[in-house]
């Protein structure tokens, strides 16, 4: 009977400044996909309304992080 290990690869923490990186590019991806929807004619207002909603949960995650939209 043999026994084998499996390497995990766990990546490295995040540094405050690469999270609060990390999450303004994520919120200007979700402003920008937010503004497209809702640009089109064939927009639905469940959809439209669950971008808004994870953009401004993405948005409180990042000024909990310390982040701010000046």
């Amino acid at each position: 009977m043999s026994v084998t290990y499996e390497s995990i690869n766990i990546p490295d923490p995040e540094s405050s400044e690469e999270e609060l990186q990390r999450l303004f590019q994520e919120v200007q991806g979700l402003e920008m996909k937010y503004y497209n929807y809702s640009n089109r004619a064939d927009k639905e207002d469940d959809i439209l309304e669950a971008i808004e909603n994870e953009l401004t949960s993405k948005k409180t995650e990042y000024t909990d992080a310390g982040g701010s939209f000046d």
